[in-house]
């Protein structure tokens, strides 16, 4: 398995080295101590002028980060001024032909309590995708500020952490209120899926132009809260495709909706359930580009 963090090992003295260094230490010692005490004073660091910002190009993050074997993957925890990070590869994991799946939480949630509450692991190991599963912040409530703007942003977040990125298909899955960050990613060159749970209450144009994109985007979207909507948006679309339910297997989705551009799916569970049940998530993840694990 590909680990998707790089670790620089830390070298080693040879036993004789280290036996030759304690018996010269108690010689060198008085010596070591009177020059240390006749170096001069370090100069004073001048002063920043007024105004400047500080010099922050190439400091370490400040994050703290966290790893740890979970549901047989690797998981990593950043968590830090931009908030929490979850990051989490399966077991089979290959960085070389794997895409990335990021999961963004909706309102009355956060990242920590969406991996929890969730179970967010599980469900994406059941979807045996060979791909790093992301979930960053994201709005807790209509009066919060959108954390990540940027993909870009999040990418280089995630890197400056030695984790590395690979660079197949992107997926993004977000559920309710989610539709906020989402619509700030359209325009991502490697996003080729949305996949909208219970979420388009706006957004509309920007997820049309997603959609409509030359390169083929292809958007999922599945709804309860949200159906009246989602069916006046399809209306524009002669080419959408319409499941009255979600099936109970990758086999039952018929075979014009695994190859559907835009593919809506009316819910028979509520606008929780449809995260919170670990029936949705993994079979609307089959359906992606990203390859099957074994």
């Amino acid at each position: 398995m590909t680990h998707p963090l790089t670790h620089a090992p830390t070298p080693r003295r040879p036993r004789a080295q280290n036996a030759l260094l304690s018996a010269l230490l108690p010689a060198l010692l008085p010596a070591l101590l009177l020059a240390a005490a006749l170096a001069p004073a370090p100069a004073a660091a001048a002063p920043t002028p007024k105004g400047a910002a500080p010099a922050t190009k190439g400091a370490p993050p400040r994050d703290t980060l966290r790893e740890e074997t979970l549901e047989g993957g690797i998981h990593v925890h950043l968590k830090g001024k931009a908030g929490s990070t979850h990051i989490w590869t399966p077991p089979g994991y290959d960085y070389h032909t794997a895409g990335a799946v990021i999961y963004v939480h909706g309102y009355n949630s956060s990242a920590d309590r969406a991996w929890r509450e969730f179970q967010l692991p599980k469900q994406f190991s059941a979807s045996r995708q060979n791909a790093m599963f992301i979930v960053p912040e994201a709005p807790k409530s209509k009066n919060d500020k959108v954390k990540w703007t940027a993909l870009t942003d999040l990418r280089r977040h995630i890197i400056q952490h030695n984790v590395r990125v690979p660079g197949g298909h992107w997926v993004v899955v977000g559920h309710s209120g989610a539709y906020r960050t989402m619509t700030h990613w359209v325009d991502y060159s490697k996003v080729t899926e949305m996949i909208l749970l219970d979420a388009l209450y706006s957004g509309q144009e920007e997820f049309t132009q997603f959609v409509e994109h030359p390169k083929g985007k292809r958007l999922i979207l599945i709804s309860s809260d949200t159906s009246r909507a989602s069916k006046r948006f399809i209306e524009r679309f002669p080419y959408a495709t319409l499941e009255p339910k979600m099936p109970d297997s990758y086999e039952g989705f018929s075979r014009r909706a695994r190859r559907a551009k835009l593919l809506y799916i009316q819910s028979q569970f509520g606008h929780k359930a449809i995260v919170a049940n670990r029936a949705v998530i993994p079979l609307l993840l089959r359906l992606t580009p990203l390859r099957l694990l074994p």
